[in-house]
């Protein structure tokens, strides 16, 4: 396990503070190997599969509750404030652990609670189209209560937005380095 030091914080705050989310999701990936920190930079550059999923379920989520949704201003689209939003939530969860004296290598369901919690926020947390990973790890450790509390519209947004994607596929590079589309 590695310890994320200070210096490494530095550098990451340094990415989103330049508006490289996926630059610092990468860079904590490469610390850590955290798989899910390298889906976040293939969501938020909507690359790959997963970031074609994250695309499609959010223009479902954005679609379905267009009052609690953010609105797309001129300076920044409503996805991208998710995105931006979640990026700095994640950062401050990484600074948390390392000030309480742990290392910051944060699981996979701990990264997903910090999305859900940005999600939260605005008052869409049940919608959070993560809710179906949450759902898919659950069904894989057993765990059937797990599957049950996340089950819900989120999860289909995400379901939905991952079917669309096969069957569509617009989003082929296989690597996070893509910029956001215009929304």
């Amino acid at each position: 396990m590695v310890q994320i030091t200070q210096a490494n914080i530095n550098r990451m705050e340094t990415m989103l503070n330049n508006n490289d989310r996926t630059g610092m999701e990468l860079y904590y990936y490469e610390l850590t190997g955290s798989q899910a920190a390298l889906n976040m930079a293939y969501i938020s550059s909507f690359s790959s599969y997963m970031g074609g999923t994250a695309y499609n379920a959010n223009m479902v989520a954005k679609a379905s509750n267009k009052l609690l949704y953010p609105v797309d201003t001129l300076e920044m689209a409503g996805v991208e404030h998710f995105s931006v939003q979640i990026a700095v939530d994640f950062l401050s969860a990484v600074k948390r652990e390392v000030a309480a004296g742990n290392s910051g290598d944060l699981t996979q369901a701990q990264i997903l609670a910090t999305g859900r919690a940005t999600w939260d926020r605005f008052g869409l947390g049940e919608k959070f189209p993560g809710n179906a990973q949450s759902v898919i790890d659950a069904m894989w450790s057993g765990d059937v209560q797990g599957v049950f509390d996340n089950w819900d519209k989120g999860t289909f947004y995400g379901a939905a937005g991952g079917f669309y994607e096969v069957l569509v596929g617009q989003f082929s590079s296989d690597t996070p380095e893509l910029q956001n589309p215009a929304f």
